[in-house]
């Protein structure tokens, strides 16, 4: 039986799983009755849609629409992903560019630019070290990364402060009605 066909590859009938409650046809058929010359409609509801149950959740926006080639019947559209949604987390820290124009930030890391190239040296030189370039690489990374992350703190908050003022100031001189229109 279909019953057991359908268990047995584990499929499941995406659209009626999706809105198991609606009722909607996607083939409407007008026919004149031979006996009595009136038009007869009839409607089919939607053909199946069959899924593999592991896979369901990777079918999303089930949609019926009109189809661009004739035909009796409408489309039953889905947009399917290829895997499941990436989970979002904190992701990869992003250097601000005001970063770049920060001298305090740019003298550091060019003493730890100046450390690493000078470890590398030793490496070359040393057959015996633990370390190698990739590891001393990462550690460079992670040593940029956390001291952009703790002046990125004074520096956005510096930023946000002169915003504010700026703001304050450029709000006096708005609003101060003795101050002609020409040199607000």
């Amino acid at each position: 039986s279909f019953k057991r066909l359908k268990a047995l590859f584990r499929w499941q009938d995406g659209w009626r799983t999706t809105f198991p409650d609606t009722r909607d046809y996607t083939c409407w058929q007008h026919r004149k009755d031979e006996n009595t010359g009136l038009t007869v409609s009839s409607y089919s509801r939607i053909d199946r849609t069959l899924v593999d149950s592991q896979k369901f959740d990777q079918f999303r926006d089930w949609t019926i629409k009109h189809c661009p080639v004739i035909t009796d019947h409408r489309l039953i559209l889905t947009e399917i992903t290829c895997r499941p949604e990436a989970q979002h987390g904190h992701g990869c820290w992003n250097m601000p560019l005001c970063l770049l124009k920060t001298p305090k930030f740019m003298d550091r890391v060019q003493q730890l630019a100046k450390d690493l190239f000078g470890a590398v040296e030793e490496i070359e030189h040393d057959e015996n070290s633990d370390d190698d370039i990739q590891t001393l690489w990462a550690k460079f990374q992670a040593a940029v990364i956390d001291y952009g992350q703790h002046c990125t703190r004074y520096v956005t908050n510096e930023y946000t402060r002169n915003t504010r003022t700026w703001k304050a100031q450029l709000s006096i001189v708005i609003h101060d009605d003795d101050m002609p229109l020409a040199d607000r």
